[in-house]
């Protein structure tokens, strides 16, 4: 007891002679948010985590969006040469990855971007699948956004990397990501729906999202076959204790498949350009 006692007193006298000190955080930092930024009149979002990664998602048509996106950049980043941590495009329709390519184009010096993340069809795929709705003007359209890529520069001066997307079900790596506070899970890939062109027989009636044109006794095959629509990547952003399902352009045949609807829940919705 006596040991202990001393070693108490030993402790206590050596603790009296240390100096704690609790770094206070600056007020700016205390009143950091992460914030999502819905763009105007376009196909596409910004998300700033708390920390200041920048997180892109699709961005509109060329010209017009993309200088409006660029210099939304500038404003949201404070910096005149914005960085990107992570630009995500959900489909290749040029509404939705014209922004992209035109900033390639004509600010690929005055930007940065880390990492693209995509799931576009391949050439066969498209060929396969998507017959039915100009394959040649989809796979011209994949092809602009390869060498849009290309032509950008990360932030250490090297190739911007370019990630496929993996869905969480398939237990593949690229399908979980964290930018700070912000967790992402991808929920669905075009590779879904050709799984379900190739093993649901089942027909479908229905109005299509695109003109209401009916349709009558249609499998999954038919109806991805004119409609690039369905190749979306669907996934859930959490941030801020919320949940946002983020479903691009997914159409009657992302809707027919049989997904877990409890993976798919969400506080929020960014509802398809098209109502599919």
């Amino acid at each position: 007891q006596e040991k202990l006692e001393g070693k108490e007193a030993e402790l206590r006298s050596f603790a009296s002679r240390l100096n704690f000190e609790v770094e206070t955080p600056a007020p700016e930092d205390l009143n950091r948010q992460t914030i999502i930024h819905q763009l105007p009149l376009a196909c596409g979002y910004v998300i700033q985590t708390r920390e200041g990664k920048i997180i892109v998602i699709d961005g509109g048509w060329a010209n017009l969006d993309s200088d409006n996106l660029f210099a939304y950049l500038q404003k949201v980043t404070g910096d005149s040469t914005p960085h990107v941590d992570a630009w995500f495009l959900t489909h290749p329709h040029t509404d939705h990855y014209g922004a992209l390519v035109g900033i390639a184009n004509n600010y690929a010096s005055q930007i940065t971007v880390d990492t693209f993340y995509h799931r576009m069809p391949t050439t066969a795929e498209i060929n396969k699948y998507f017959y039915n709705d100009e394959p040649d003007t989809i796979i011209g359209g994949c092809s602009k956004v390869y060498n849009a890529v290309k032509k950008l520069k990360n932030s250490q001066g090297g190739s911007t990397a370019s990630v496929s997307l993996n869905t969480v079900h398939s237990g593949k790596c690229n399908s979980s990501f964290d930018f700070d506070d912000v967790h992402i899970d991808i929920l669905m890939t075009v590779e879904d729906v050709f799984w379900g062109c190739d093993n649901i027989t089942t027909k479908y009636s229905g109005t299509k999202e695109t003109a209401s044109a009916n349709y009558t006794n249609e499998t999954i095959a038919q109806l991805t076959a004119d409609n690039l629509n369905n190749s979306s990547v669907v996934f859930r952003v959490t941030m801020g204790g919320k949940t946002i399902l983020f479903m691009g352009d997914a159409a009657q045949s992302a809707g027919y498949l049989p997904v877990n609807l409890e993976k798919l829940g969400a506080d929020f919705i960014a509802m398809p350009g098209h109502k599919g």
